[in-house]
C-alpha cells in the first residue's frame, strides 16, 4: 500500500479516536477500529462515497459492526 496516495484521498469520519486500522494485502479494503467500539469496513477504490457519509474522501464504507464489551457484536 502507498501511503502517500491513502493521505491524498481525502477525510473520511468514524465517530471516534481510532484504536487500530488494517488493510488487505491488494490495498483495496480498509478496516478502521475505534474506542467507541465501532469497526468500519471502507472499500478505498469505490470511487464514489454514500450521501450519508461525513467527509472529502470518495470511499464507501461496506460494512460496521458494534462491537461492546459483554455485548454480542451487531451488524449495523
Amino acid at each position: 500500500l502507498n501511503f502517500s496516495s491513502v493521505c491524498d484521498m481525502g477525510a473520511y469520519f468514524v465517530g471516534s479516536t481510532i484504536s487500530g486500522m488494517a488493510v488487505t494485502a491488494n490495498g483495496e479494503q480498509l478496516a478502521v477500529g475505534t474506542y467507541g467500539g465501532m469497526l468500519h469496513f471502507i472499500n478505498l477504490n469505490s470511487g464514489c462515497r454514500s450521501e450519508y457519509s461525513i467527509g472529502t474522501a470518495n470511499i464507501l464504507e461496506t460494512s460496521r459492526w458494534i462491537l461492546w464489551r459483554n455485548e454480542e457484536p451487531l451488524r449495523w
